[in-house]
């Protein structure tokens, strides 16, 4: 069970990336035709297998663990929205958008290395919720009295009023994840 919760962290990490990889990949086509999608792609498939093949498997995992059971009950206090703090985690997407050139392997290589260290961080720091699709798949990201982190769809007065709340929590961290 240990294994599968740091498999969740890590597909979480690289799924914060997708928009990422997306925006680096427009930023490389001269226009925006298929002509140009395809000449990007050629510039290095490996890469593009890569993230795409990285990305599906983690979407599809997080897919899975968001439909899976909620068993656990909780009551969270002092609940407070921290979004925000998801667009300061965005700030990181910078460094690749200025230094990545997809055609070089010594800059591939070195934001490779730059994703994990950050990656390390945030897997070891719980910082899973940092996530920018948790927002676009309409997902609210609170945190209580506690520090506990909840990620639900509900809103903050669902949870402030509210008792015995269904959730998730992941492994043995401070993250909540609320149907």
């Amino acid at each position: 069970m240990k294994l599968l919760k740091k498999i969740f962290k890590i597909n979480l990490f690289i799924s914060s990336y997708i928009p990422l990889y997306i925006i680096i990949f427009i930023q490389n086509m001269k226009k925006l035709d298929l002509e140009s999608i395809i000449k990007v792609y050629k510039l290095n498939s490996i890469l593009w297998n890569i993230l795409i093949f990285s990305s599906i498997i983690s979407m599809i995992s997080l897919i899975i663990f968001f439909n899976g059971n909620y068993t656990k009950k909780e009551s969270f206090l002092e609940v407070k929205s921290i979004n925000n703090d998801i667009l300061d985690y965005f700030i990181t997407y910078i460094i690749p958008l200025n230094t990545i050139d997809i055609t070089k392997g010594t800059s591939i290589l070195v934001n490779f290395m730059i994703f994990f260290v950050i990656g390390t961080y945030y897997i070891h720091s719980d910082l899973m919720y940092l996530n920018i699709l948790l927002i676009f798949m309409g997902y609210n990201v609170f945190q209580d009295n506690y520090d506990n982190i909840i990620i639900s769809k509900k809103d903050i007065d669902y949870l402030r009023t509210n008792e015995d709340i269904i959730c998730k929590k992941i492994g043995n961290s401070r993250i909540y994840i609320v149907k």
